[in-house]
């Protein structure tokens, strides 16, 4: 019984991702980016690589689920995760180009061993993107987000390539 429960929420799953690709209201990509952030005193800056989905809640107004990965660009060992469900406005600047405001929500996890104490913070973003459409299904997008935090600000630059669906 449990098994074609789970087969047929499969099968609605796939029914649903089939629809929504034909009316390429989604779009998938892997970001890149310069984070810099501020502890107390002190700055750790870090590059980025993570994954970023783009989908259509109605026209022109995007929700963009965001997860990556921070590493260490200094001698001091550290890490971090970061991830983000923003909200963008896509307001058009020509054909293939578009500009969007960015506001959301963000978490992330900071493990700097001897550095500074591993903590989860919970916050929220604003900032600045724009998009490209390169072709009908591949886009750049360059993003400038201030992730602001209780004990921690973070600038964070990124630049994506996507592809729509």
């Amino acid at each position: 019984m449990k098994t074609n429960r789970l087969i047929t929420l499969f099968a609605i799953c796939g029914i649903l991702c089939a629809a929504k690709a034909q009316t390429r209201e989604m779009m998938a990509g892997v970001q890149f980016g310069y984070v810099s952030s501020t502890y107390n005193t002190s700055t750790q800056n870090a590059l980025e690589i993570g994954g970023r989905l783009h989908y259509e809640l109605r026209h022109q107004l995007i929700l963009a689920p965001k997860v990556n990965m921070l590493f260490n660009t200094s001698d001091n060992p550290w890490w971090a995760i970061d991830a983000a469900v923003d909200l963008h406005y896509n307001f058009v600047g020509a054909i293939d180009l578009c500009i969007y405001p960015i506001v959301g929500l963000c978490t992330s996890y900071w493990d700097g061993a001897q550095y500074f104490p591993a903590q989860s913070y919970l916050g929220g973003n604003i900032g600045i993107g724009a998009q490209y459409n390169v072709t009908s299904n591949i886009t750049l997008n360059g993003e400038y987000k201030y992730q602001i935090y209780k004990k921690r600000d973070v600038v964070n630059f990124a630049l994506s390539v996507g592809y729509r669906f």
